[in-house]
């Protein structure tokens, strides 16, 4: 079970990754009209992609038996992450936007 997580896991953090990315884009090239249309339509599938990058991330975090530095680097940077994109995009702010995606 826990590779196919796992496999779940990289398929729906690549899915962000890309969602992510087209919206930095469209953000960086001043294209807001563009923005607005693509998070329109990506809303429902970018929660429900949210939704399961969370909880896969959860189980597989549950069953290794020890956390490394390098992962709580990781998980306090994808901390930080989170509320850089939300105020970088909602107040189309392009550095906040381009240091929460990198």
């Amino acid at each position: 079970m826990y590779t196919g997580i796992t496999h779940t896991h990289f398929f729906v953090v690549t899915l962000f990754f890309i969602l992510y990315l087209i919206k930095t884009f469209l953000l960086i090239t001043n294209k807001e009209e563009a923005l607005v249309k693509f998070t329109k339509i990506t809303k429902v599938p970018e929660m429900i992609i949210s939704t399961l990058f969370l909880l896969t991330g959860i189980y597989m975090l549950t069953q290794i038996p020890v956390i490394g530095t390098l992962l709580i680097v990781k998980l306090v940077m994808v901390l930080v992450s989170i509320p850089l994109a939300v105020v970088g995009f909602k107040k189309r702010k392009k550095p906040l936007a381009v240091i929460s995606f990198l």
